[in-house]
């Protein structure tokens, strides 16, 4: 992967080139239907029997339809943005995080190659030329235009009732602890049991589950219909540095490890 400095002065910063080539289109357009005008003027003396105005008309339709190729040529010729290399580097991310910021969304994070901004976490697929948020591939990545998807979606409150999920979640630990209650199981290994199916891992990332976890843990439910109550010790690995990094509402970040089942109170 190329270094900041490279990719910025190898292809610049994806916003503006875009506005460039968008306002070479917009001149491509009005050039496109300038040309309409001059081939429906054509076509109407074609169906009048114009004579006397045919020639002229035909030149000028041509003359217009030259001119819209010469625009359209214009803006493929320079359209040379290199595209999955960008996407690659730390640069998209760092423009995309500056243009919500100047959005008015509150609390961007980068961490580890996403961006977090909550409730949604954003993923690059360079190779693609794609960002997922959540388990929905978004072809659309001019900053801009990601960012007023990021603020509609922040502005929404939030869907989805996590009860199944809690349920499912006590479900993988009694699996995995074959029982019993009280001890603390990591966060990946309940993920691996949720996602055994073949892709399901994919459209339901590590991420996504701790996102998940993350909101259980600030507004609930806590206690299953079993009367198990979850709480998210720390742990060993968490201060080994092995826990899953996460940014918070706030824009911290914080790290999850283990999570455990106990008898509720």
């Amino acid at each position: 992967m190329p270094g900041t400095s490279d990719v910025d002065h190898a292809v610049g910063r994806l916003e503006p080139a875009l506005e460039g080539l968008d306002a070479q289109l917009m001149e491509a357009d009005s050039a496109l239907k300038t040309a309409t005008r001059a081939l429906r003027k054509a076509r109407d003396a074609a169906r009048t029997g114009n004579l006397r105005e045919i020639s002229r008309l035909l030149a000028g339709a041509r003359d217009t339809s030259d001119a819209y190729l010469r625009v359209t040529q214009r803006a493929e010729e320079s359209w040379d943005f290199q595209a999955e290399q960008y996407l690659a580097s730390k640069q998209y991310l760092d423009e995309l995080r500056s243009v919500t910021e100047e959005l008015g969304l509150q609390s961007v994070s980068v961490l580890d190659g996403r961006l977090y901004c909550y409730p949604n976490i954003v993923r690059i697929e360079a190779r693609e030329l794609v960002v997922r948020l959540g388990n929905k591939r978004h072809v659309g990545v001019r900053p801009s235009h990601l960012a007023r998807t990021l603020k509609t979606a922040q502005a929404k409150p939030r869907q989805g009732n996590l009860a199944p999920l809690l349920e499912a979640m006590e479900r993988a630990y009694v699996f995995l602890t074959r029982g019993e209650l009280g001890q603390p199981v990591a966060l990946r290994e309940i993920h691996a049991t949720l996602t055994l199916l073949p892709g399901s891992d994919r459209d339901y990332t590590l991420e996504d589950f701790v996102m998940d976890v993350y909101q259980l843990d600030e507004s609930g439910p806590h206690v299953t219909k079993s009367n198990h109550r979850f709480d998210l010790p720390a742990s060993t690995s968490t201060r080994g540095g092995r826990g899953i990094r996460f940014a918070t509402r706030q824009g911290q970040e914080k790290l999850y490890s283990t999570i455990r089942f106990q008898k509720g109170v």
